[in-house]
């Protein structure tokens, strides 16, 4: 998680580890794949405060550079300050475990 201030500096707040293995297997009906076993794994690690220790990193969150988002990150933006549907249906149904229970106060 980073932050942007007014002058354009970036503050590393906090982050998580991750691993995501996409595993699957397929077979074919009628001439369309269909998944035939889904293997697949996702593991996050607990938040930590500022930013990650490794190395291969550090250039990269020291110097930044351009492009900062996605085409996704730019429509959430402008849907948000012009006004539109909402990006998640889900908003307030999930609660992030790894968050403390202050988080948002």
């Amino acid at each position: 998680m980073t932050a942007r201030d007014p002058k354009g500096d970036f503050h590393h707040l906090g982050h998580v580890t991750w691993n995501l293995d996409y595993d699957f297997q397929f077979t074919w009906r009628n001439g369309n794949p269909r998944v035939y076993k889904n293997n697949s794994r996702f593991s996050a690690g607990q938040f930590t405060s500022g930013a990650p220790a490794d190395g291969k990193l550090q250039s990269l969150l020291n110097h930044p550079s351009p492009p900062h988002a996605n085409e996704s990150v730019r429509r959430a933006l402008k849907s948000a300050v012009l006004g539109g549907k909402p990006n998640r249906s889900d908003n307030g149904q999930r609660i992030f475990n790894n968050l403390p229970p202050d988080f948002y106060s």
